[in-house]
């Protein structure tokens, strides 16, 4: 018992340490300028084409302003519309007509509910509105990432592979909010979690379960009356 609490000490205290030097280490990198760009007001399904329309165009001016001020990636919020899969393709040429209008990269994201569990899809298009690829969230600190998360009805949040914040500013309803951030991009920093996985994870459920089953192995003290 003693040696799994004296291991397990180790482990926090290990991982805490290298947290910390982490966060100290200077980045060195390809400087990008990210916009970010969103507004409270929720678009689900019900919303109707009048009700959609000048959400649209808030977006578009914001994408703009952002591009005119030297922006080349524009994120949009997680959300920006729950819509069912019928429509999606619409949302879709949408957010690729944002990035070719305004020669940015652009990442926006919708949510699918179609009546069963909501499945989030997200698109990547270039400047040219050349649709990326599919992206997936990433947790930052564990990969090795710059994380730029734009988000209604939160914050608009830019941090570095080592977990510190660059910028936040919270989101607003119309017309909505922006906020432009230039940091250096560095290439994809080694982290022990990309190459080992969740094994700190896995230490403490084993830990866990020893220490359940030692005490249950301790003998009981008779009760003395």
């Amino acid at each position: 018992m003693p040696a799994l609490l004296l291991l397990a000490g180790l482990a926090v205290g290990a991982v805490a340490t290298w947290g910390t030097m982490r966060r100290r280490t200077a980045v060195t990198g390809t400087p990008i300028t990210f916009g970010m760009a969103a507004i409270d007001d929720a678009i689900g399904l019900r919303a109707t084409p009048q009700y959609i329309a000048p959400l649209r165009a808030q977006y578009d001016l914001l994408a703009g302003d952002l591009a005119r001020r030297g922006a080349s990636v524009v994120v949009l919020p997680e959300e920006i519309a729950i819509t069912t899969r019928a429509n999606a393709a619409e949302w879709q040429s949408y957010s690729g007509g944002l990035a070719g209008r305004h020669h940015v990269a652009l990442l926006a994201s919708i949510t699918i509910d179609d009546g069963g569990p909501p499945e989030n899809v997200a698109w990547l298009f270039t400047a040219d509105r050349t649709l990326g690829g599919r992206m997936t969230a990433v947790r930052g600190v564990e990969n090795g990432y710059v994380v730029v998360r734009t988000a209604r009805d939160g914050l608009l949040t830019v941090s570095d592979a080592y977990g510190r914040i660059m910028a936040e500013q919270p989101s607003r309803a119309m017309p909505g909010t922006s906020m432009l951030a230039t940091i250096a991009v560095p290439p994809r920093v080694a982290t022990p979690y990309a190459r080992f996985g969740d094994w700190f994870g896995w230490l403490c459920v084993v830990s866990a379960v020893a220490m359940v089953v030692n005490l249950r192995r301790r003998p009981v003290d008779p009760v003395v009356r």
